[in-house]
């Protein structure tokens, strides 16, 4: 089980890249495929990540999170911490930047658990 404070903040293109079993932190919108019934979310960059959750862990339909978790070999987020963002917008597209910004080799030291 990944902790919660080491795992890196991504967007799912960058997810896509990580190793099963490794730890994540994404945020999007949360919501159930209304075909498959599947829990996705929709990440900052705009593409989906389908989601399942430990026990104890419940997702909820949301218009903003953040996911903690680990990638799963089907290439799914295993949920292991769910936090909702207060009602309101938020620029995804700044968060976009942020990522980006965190993610340059420059900078990335600045970023990474100590």
């Amino acid at each position: 089980m990944p902790d919660a404070a080491v795992a890196e903040r991504m967007n799912a293109q960058l997810f896509r890249q990580l190793a099963p079993g490794a730890a994540a932190r994404l945020a999007g919108r949360c919501a159930k495929d209304q075909t498959s019934q599947q829990w996705v979310l929709t990440t900052t960059d705009g593409n989906n990540v389908p989601l399942t959750a430990d026990d104890g862990v419940e997702l909820q339909p949301q218009d903003f999170v953040e996911i903690v978790g680990s990638k799963t070999s089907e290439g799914q987020l295993r949920a292991t911490v769910f936090s909702g963002f207060p009602s309101g917008d938020v620029d995804t597209e700044l968060w976009e930047k942020a990522l980006a910004l965190a993610h340059q080799p420059q900078v990335r030291h600045l970023f990474q658990p100590a």
